[in-house]
């Protein structure tokens, strides 16, 4: 399944309120917000800094937006949704949450 194909599929996911990955990208919509989650390529977060962090945050926002530029659906979507990025760094078999930025704002956990 070719990536137009697997947005078109997460939009009807998206639309039931069900959580969608994409890619590296987990989509979840949660009324007015949006979440586009990524993980982080380092496997022990001691060895993350925050400078590496914020530049895996805008890598996990500029492949969104590809992914918005390439279809219209996801697009208008989206359109009026507040979206919250959150980088994660996996831990397991769960994920601890490492920064989450909402409305250009960076909140560090």
């Amino acid at each position: 399944m070719d990536n137009e194909e697997r947005l078109k599929r997460a939009v009807e996911f998206l639309k039931e309120r069900k959580s969608f990955k994409v890619g590296d990208l987990l989509l979840e919509d949660n009324e007015n917000n949006f979440n586009v989650i990524g993980w982080s390529n380092y496997q022990f977060i001691e060895n993350l800094s925050r400078q590496n962090a914020l530049i895996e945050l805008s890598e996990i926002k500029n492949l969104f937006k590809m992914m918005v530029e390439i279809n219209t659906e996801l697009k208008l979507f989206v359109a009026n949704k507040n979206i919250i990025y959150e980088l994660n760094c996996d831990v397991g078999k769960s994920a601890c949450l490492i920064c989450r930025e909402k409305n250009n704002e960076i909140f560090w956990t």
